[in-house]
């Protein structure tokens, strides 16, 4: 429809009132809004968001009324347009330029639909119309056009500074240096052939049944939180019903027979299974159709002896629905080894088998985990690779290994099963967790109940998070001492643990206590061996991209050549980015799942500057999606520790975001480094 039609059209269809259906506290993803008086008002920090619970039509008009009580600075709006999303920025970089953001990866100030100059009023009402048509997107200020788009809508894309993304949702946006009143917020639906639009609403509980008042409320489809919305709902419902699947299943054969009917070959299998996928995470509050949409693609994945594609439906169903992830994920792998015809399909079986083995360990699904890696030893047969054989076979006297401990706990897991505060079953299977598993996260909150005091003692200090150098440092020795106690995989534990804490607290140690530190970090180091040879520092591996205001990425030293220091503390691997005024560096790295921990401490050498000019916000991406946020730095004694697994991980990211003058914004990742898998 061209956008002549389309006004013509908007004037014949109703109207929806978006404001009545938006309740600050459920529908806040970051930040504080609220609503006073029938007005929306924004809070003033970077990018607060607010998704609206209402379902978009495939085209559609918004019209937002709008005043900046104070400041200068911009007011965006997420838009959903087909598949894909951008935001809408009005008056960004205080009021510098208006334009979608982004748009062919370029930033709102700087692409196609930039609009230089400053286009809010302040304290009066400014009413801006959004128009999203399938030919693209329109955004008129006052009756003035601000933005237009023509063109594919894959050209856009979710801006990553702003969080992860939220799919499917339109979202106000705010920022930092103005205060918003949003005084009407109408949608006018223009286009809706599968009559999808409509509001999200909150579900109502069942009738409870007049002899118990203890019935739960069943599980719904909703989504009410940012981790639904991007992982689907925090408490999974069981799969639906068989005579919903079953309808849901010959609905989806119908609408896909023809697909259906011409896949034949492993790609064509491989097309319609992503074919499927993508239409059941586009599925609005049918989980009967989601879960059959998502089986239907692992199966055909399956037929075609795709591996990967096969796992990759099989997770998203795990994220929507209470299933058996790893054994649904067995099943399919063993089936895909059967139908793989070729080296490469073959490859994709042994790469999937490896990372089933993985997650049913770290599950402790170890009969999952032992069939799993015969699937790979029948998919590495044919290459007659000895080094490949000899990996597979260690990686089953691993299981077996883990199985037989995990065996040995039966009377504990069984007390804790009964009794979740038995002192001595928590340090047992505490133990286990931490000195064989190094699962330092299920280890901690089971050693900080237990039985044994040492270990509860440092437990209940580590899960506390301590900032102060001398209370790292005396974790650190804590863990070390026990360390010495202990032999073999629980030494080397313990002396990493010790080694991780020592590091972060190297910066604000004196020089004798910081040089005792040193050592142990190195002795630590070498008790790991293998774990030690097998950390990769970003400072070593060539970068996918990156940019700075200075269009160089500093590796050991500062831009003056000096050897990189914050806080007075040497970063020999150490890398330095300066962000632009107002704007970012990056640095995007391929780790291709390939690493499983991301390590690293961050601060600032605003040298010749005492301080930087704006206080600095560091992130860390992992495929476009926000992993880690620190808290803003603005001195150089502020020190923050960041670790964060990436095992799923293709294409790594560190940013720093700088919101005013880049003067002494000479910001450090601290010897960023990976653990590798």
């Amino acid at each position: 429809m061209s956008q002549r039609s389309q006004a013509s059209a908007s004037r014949r269809a109703p109207r929806i009132n978006l404001l009545r259906l938006i309740d600050p506290q459920r529908d806040s993803i970051k930040g504080a809004w609220r609503l006073e008086q029938g007005r929306l008002l924004s809070p003033e920090e970077f990018a607060p968001r607010l998704a609206i619970p209402f379902r978009l039509p495939p085209e559609y008009v918004l019209t937002v009324v709008v005043e900046r009580l104070q400041g200068d600075d911009a007011f965006a709006v997420g838009l959903v347009a087909g598949q894909f999303k951008a935001a809408a920025v009005v008056d960004g970089w205080r009021g510098a330029a208006s334009g979608l953001h982004l748009l062919d990866g370029q930033s709102a100030e700087n692409n196609a639909t930039t609009r230089l100059g400053q286009s809010l009023s302040n304290e009066k009402p400014n009413t801006l119309i959004y128009e999203v048509a399938p030919s693209g997107i329109r955004v008129k200020c006052d009756g003035e056009v601000l933005i237009n788009f023509q063109g594919d809508f894959n050209r856009l894309s979710w801006p990553a500074e702003f969080g992860p993304l939220v799919p499917d949702r339109l979202e106000l946006v705010g920022s930092p240096h103005a205060r918003l009143a949003i005084d009407k917020l109408e949608l006018t639906v223009i286009s809706d052939p599968d009559k999808i639009a409509g509001p999200i609403r909150q579900p109502q509980p069942p009738e409870a049944p007049a002899e118990t008042s203890s019935a739960k409320m069943a599980p719904t489809d909703d989504h009410r939180t940012l981790a639904g919305l991007l992982n689907g709902p925090e408490i999974k419902p069981e799969p639906p019903a068989k005579k919903d699947l079953s309808k849901a299943e010959r609905q989806v054969r119908e609408l896909f027979g023809e697909e259906l009917a011409q896949a034949k070959l492993p790609d064509q299998k491989k097309a319609l299974a992503q074919s499927l996928q993508q239409r059941a995470l586009a599925t609005q509050n049918d989980p009967a159709a989601r879960f059959v949409l998502l089986t239907m693609a692992s199966e055909a994945a399956v037929e075609g002896g795709h591996a990967a594609a096969a796992m990759e439906a099989l997770e998203e169903l795990a994220n929507w629905f209470k299933v058996d992830a790893n054994t649904l994920k067995l099943e399919a792998l063993t089936k895909a080894n059967r139908m793989a015809n070729s080296p490469q399909l073959k490859q994709e079986v042994i790469k999937a088998a490896g990372e089933l083995i993985d997650q049913s360990i770290e599950a402790d699904a170890y009969p999952v985990a032992s069939k799993a890696a015969v699937v790979a030893q029948s998919a590495a047969r044919p290459f007659k690779d000895s080094r490949l054989t000899k990996e597979i076979a260690d990686k089953k006297r691993e299981i077996e290994r883990f199985a037989k401990l995990y065996a040995a706990l039966g009377d504990n897991l069984a007390r804790l099963e009964a009794d979740a505060d038995d002192a001595e079953a928590n340090a047992e299977v505490g133990k286990f967790y931490l000195l064989t598993k190094q699962q330092w996260s299920r280890a901690l909150p089971l050693l900080a109940r237990g039985s044994d005091e040492a270990y509860r003692s440092l437990a209940q200090r580590d899960l506390q998070q301590p900032t102060s150098g001398a209370a790292q440092k005396e974790l650190a020795d804590g863990w070390w001492e026990l360390g010495r106690l202990e032999r073999g995989a629980g030494k080397t534990a313990l002396f990493k643990r010790a080694g991780e804490w020592y590091r972060r607290a190297l910066p604000f140690l004196p020089a004798l206590e910081r040089e005792v530190a040193e050592q142990r970090i190195q002795a630590a180091e070498a008790e790991g061996g293998d774990d030690a040879a097998n950390v990769m520092y970003l400072a070593d591996m060539t970068e996918a991209s990156f940019s700075t205001d200075t269009n160089r990425l500093e590796k050991g030293h500062d831009d003056a050549g000096n050897e990189l220091k914050v806080n007075g503390q040497p970063s020999p691997k150490g890398l330095m980015m300066q962000p632009p005024r107002e704007g970012m560096a990056r640095a995007v790295y391929s780790l291709d799942k390939k690493a499983k921990l991301f390590t690293a401490d961050v601060g600032v050498n605003p040298f010749p500057y005492n301080a930087p000019s704006s206080p600095l916000t560091f992130v860390l991406l992992g495929d476009g999606a926000v992993l880690w946020t620190s808290p803003l730095i603005a001195r150089p004694e502020q020190v923050v520790h960041c670790e964060v697994g990436v095992g799923k991980v293709i294409n790594l990211e560190l940013r720093v975001l700088c919101p005013k003058s880049n003067a002494g914004a000479k910001a450090v990742w601290i010897e960023p480094r990976l653990t590798l898998k």
